[in-house]
């Protein structure tokens, strides 16, 4: 209840030191999942007002672009107070609360599609959202993140534990669904390499690759 979207057809924005300040937030956030922000385009899908009782913000499915990887959600000046919003992924759980903060200043938060997320309602006010989509704009090869030492831990540990002896040897095969689902497409037909693969899944790929390359398998 309480949520409206305006189409970037209804609205236009024409503060004139906007496209700067956009580009230096797509480049911190770009950097985090492990594009270049060169490499990364934003592009507005909507404009949701919050009155109270709101706590949705997402009011359309992921758009459609192969490109397209994660929503960038600018948070306009805005006087209200509740709406927390919690996203959670594979490198844990992130609570946003910028009520207190709201009502002169401009924040932003990023999260990848696919992302679980929470959020209580606005309680009083008014809240303004700007909500872009973070696409990949570049020829170059989609880069993996370095992180996640753990799930490459226990990934090794289980095929270790798959070639042991006491294990049995009934299959030949082990598949391993992908996490990331949020990256539509990274995991495209033209890109589904393990080289492409990113968060947990890049590191499952590159456990697979090198033990794929001592040994008689093939991933």
């Amino acid at each position: 209840p309480n949520t409206w979207a305006l189409s970037p057809a209804d609205f236009t924005i024409t503060n004139p030191a906007w496209n700067e300040g956009l580009e230096e937030t797509i480049h911190d956030f770009s950097s985090s999942f492990g594009c270049r922000g060169e490499d990364t385009i934003a592009v507005v899908e909507k404009l949701v007002i919050q009155g109270p009782g709101s706590d949705c913000f997402e009011t359309a499915a992921p758009p459609t672009s192969s490109n397209a990887f994660a929503y960038l959600v600018v948070q306009l000046p805005s006087v209200f107070t509740g709406g927390d919003i919690e996203v959670k992924d594979a490198q844990g759980s992130k609570t946003y609360n910028m009520a207190a903060r709201s009502k002169f200043s401009i924040h932003a938060f990023s999260y990848l599609f696919g992302s679980l997320k929470a959020a209580t309602p606005i309680a009083s006010g008014t809240r303004y959202l700007l909500i872009y989509t973070l696409q990949y704009d570049s020829s170059n090869p989609v880069p993996c993140l370095n992180s996640y030492p753990r799930s490459q831990e226990v990934a090794a540990e289980f095929f270790k534990s798959w070639l042991s002896e006491a294990a049995p040897r009934s299959r030949s095969k082990i598949i391993i669904p992908l996490k990331e689902t949020g990256y539509p497409g990274f995991f495209s037909e033209t890109a589904n390499a393990l080289t492409l693969l990113r968060g947990q899944d890049s590191d499952i790929g590159r456990v697979l690759s090198s033990f794929c390359s001592g040994s008689d398998f093939h991933a």
